[in-house]
């Protein structure tokens, strides 16, 4: 599927000005179960048909503020969803930097390695595997809401 060279997809809102031909000859707006971008399909819709025309200076938009529970709730999922992303970089950034260590220690001379050193680093191993499976856990508990 292109994408339509014409498209402004600046938020178009709950007004779509077009003709009742246009409007049937894409057939109308989906009926989706959702309540958001569905303004996004019925442009989407236009653009393949039509040429867009974007109002611009000296016209301007008005929107009027109103509370979006979707929207936050979004805005949310999306930012769990990225400190995830960000513990999930940071601790395999931190296990491969240990089993780097780990193998460095186990390939020196026979008993040039300290076994606390090598004891220390099978332990923050298991504790990033630990960090990693809780984190786990928590995004998976996020995706089920």
């Amino acid at each position: 599927l292109r994408e339509p060279l014409n498209l402004f997809q600046d938020e178009a809102g709950g007004f779509v000005l077009a003709t009742r031909d246009a409007w049937e000859k894409v057939r109308g707006a989906p009926l989706l179960q959702q309540k958001h971008n569905v303004d996004m399909v019925i442009l989407c819709r236009f653009a393949t048909l039509y040429r867009q025309i974007a109002l611009a200076n000296p016209c301007f938009v008005a929107n009027q503020w109103h509370p979006s529970v979707i929207h936050d709730e979004y805005r949310s999922m999306d930012r769990d969803v990225g400190e995830f992303s960000w513990q999930r970089n940071r601790f395999t950034s931190q296990m491969q930097a240990v089993q780097r260590r780990l193998m460095d220690e186990k390939a020196k001379k026979p008993g040039s390695s300290s076994a606390g050193t090598l004891r220390a680093l099978r332990k923050e191993k298991l504790r990033l595997h630990g960090m990693m499976r809780k984190a786990r856990h928590d995004l998976a508990q996020l995706e089920s809401e």
